[in-house]
């Protein structure tokens, strides 16, 4: 007899199948305090993994805590056992790691589409604000930045204007460069020389320059013949939760 034919022609009926589940549903299985020990263990261990990963997207969160619960739960009851075992919590384990994907994403060339182009005729003083600003931002172009280093500069600029939202200081806007010395405060243990401050800077005023001609998290809302003194806000239109 054949794999196909045994599950077309299984040892037990359906309504036998259907009293299975209706009996497996029932059960509240608890967790041993062994199998509590290693829900710890692999949730941390899938946590690390989650750290070191060099460009997973995916994150390890409380959700995929409640997930391993859920799943450990779900096989004692599929073995109509009243008690989770290591055993169950390490399978469960093993299965969220499997249907976890892991996106890869390319690292990021600041200033490729970030330049902006004159609409209509422009006045003297226009024309030369822009070269100017051309000269300036010259030095941010081509820069390389992985896409978590990216996100991370990301997240720190939006909580610098939440944080200044709420002590009430970003009504009328944030100077460009007070974000980056802001920034630079924030990481001085990381920061050894003169000269790795000054890439950092530049680094920052690249990844701000992109928020705000192509992510559109930040709007121009007074300009500046050096870029540094832009006065930069947050999008009215961005949730509340980014």
């Amino acid at each position: 007899e054949t794999g196909r034919e045994r599950a077309l022609n299984p040892d037990f009926s359906i309504p036998v199948l259907q009293r299975y589940i209706r009996f497996a549903r029932s059960i509240k299985p608890h967790f041993c305090h062994e199998a509590a020990e290693q829900l710890k263990n692999e949730y941390v261990r899938l946590r690390v993994n989650d750290l070191t990963a060099q460009r997973g997207a995916y994150r390890i969160t409380v959700r995929q805590l409640e997930s391993l619960v859920r799943l450990s739960e779900a096989l004692a009851r599929v073995h109509c056992e009243s008690t989770i075992t290591v055993a169950h919590v390490k399978e469960a384990a093993r299965l969220l790691s499997n249907s976890i994907l892991k996106v890869e994403h390319p690292d990021l060339v600041l200033g490729d589409q970030d330049q902006q182009q004159p609409a209509g005729r422009e006045t003297m003083v226009e024309e030369e604000v822009r070269e100017t600003r051309e000269q300036q931002e010259e030095t941010t172009r081509r820069q390389t930045i992985t896409y978590e280093e990216y996100e991370k500069i990301k997240q720190a600029v939006i909580l610098f204007f939440r944080e200044s939202e709420r002590s009430g200081e970003e009504s009328t806007g944030v100077v460009q460069s007070d974000i980056v010395n802001w920034y630079l405060d924030k990481n001085l243990d990381s920061i050894q020389t003169t000269e790795q401050a000054k890439q950092v800077s530049l680094l920052i005023h690249g990844v701000i320059q992109r928020l705000i001609s192509q992510e559109k998290i930040l709007i121009v809302v007074r300009d500046a013949r050096d870029f540094k003194d832009r006065l930069l806000q947050l999008h009215p239109n961005l949730s509340l939760e980014a």
